[in-house]
């Protein structure tokens, strides 16, 4: 759906590109991908195209120890090709990944190994509001944590844990957080704003808070005939 050059400690450490997968299993109501998951702006890259689009910032990786982080929709899905992505670098270029973990375990069987990171959007611990906000169980998520603690990966494992407006609350939040730093996990905090935009927060989690989204966010793969809508043409159509 995107990829995006130069981020500076905001998808991880260092200096480095996002890539964002299409398709999720989730169907999150505050999700910000949402509008651009049904939009069909999208394009297809070999893992090739993809490196050799990458290797420019090669340097910048090299000095900051940065590298790709692959987020979406839900980019876990896509082991395989990561795993081809990693075959094809040698392990040279740090991958970190931005997954719910809510997608079957031979998926993150196969890129716990070559993964340097997961960043874990957990969203609540307890499967009624997990359920509530997301409109899935939360089993794939809680036998993924736990394959990933019984096998040595936890150390591996940022799980986050936001506060969700009309879904979870604080105490809500302190219990998923105690179990999963009693599960071996670090745990980050962060609160959903919502904005003047239903359903379309902006999540702060040490960046700062933007007041709409930018025109370029789909970079280079930003079609020539904006099918993104305004902001008043999206409130007039919900």
């Amino acid at each position: 759906m995107g990829i995006e050059r130069l981020r500076d400690n905001v998808d991880g450490p260092g200096i480095r590109t996002l890539v964002l997968f299409d398709s999720c299993p989730l169907h999150c109501e505050y999700c910000i991908n949402k509008m651009m998951l049904k939009s069909g702006i999208k394009k297809d890259f070999s893992v090739e195209e993809l490196y050799d689009i990458l290797r420019i910032d090669d340097p910048y990786y090299e000095i900051s120890d940065g590298g790709v982080t692959f987020g979406g929709g839900e980019p876990a899905l896509q082991s395989r090709f990561i795993e081809d992505f990693y075959n094809l670098t040698e392990g040279r270029m740090s991958i970190i990944l931005e997954t719910s973990l809510s997608i079957p375990l031979e998926h993150v069987q196969k890129l716990a190994p070559i993964v340097d990171r997961f960043y874990v959007d957990v969203k609540d611990m307890n499967p009624e509001i997990y359920c509530d906000y997301t409109h899935e169980y939360n089993y794939f998520l809680i036998t993924n944590l736990e394959w990933l603690a019984r096998n040595g990966y936890a150390t591996k494992v940022i799980a986050r844990v936001p506060l969700i407006p009309e879904f979870n609350t604080e105490e809500d939040q302190a219990k998923s957080v105690k179990k999963l730093k009693e599960m071996g996990f670090e745990v980050e905090t962060f609160k959903y704003v919502q904005t003047h935009k239903p359903l379309e927060p902006i999540m702060l989690m040490g960046v700062p808070e933007l007041p709409d989204y930018p025109d370029d966010l789909m970079g280079d793969l930003k079609p020539e005939e904006d099918i993104i809508h305004t902001g008043d043409e999206r409130e007039e159509e919900m």
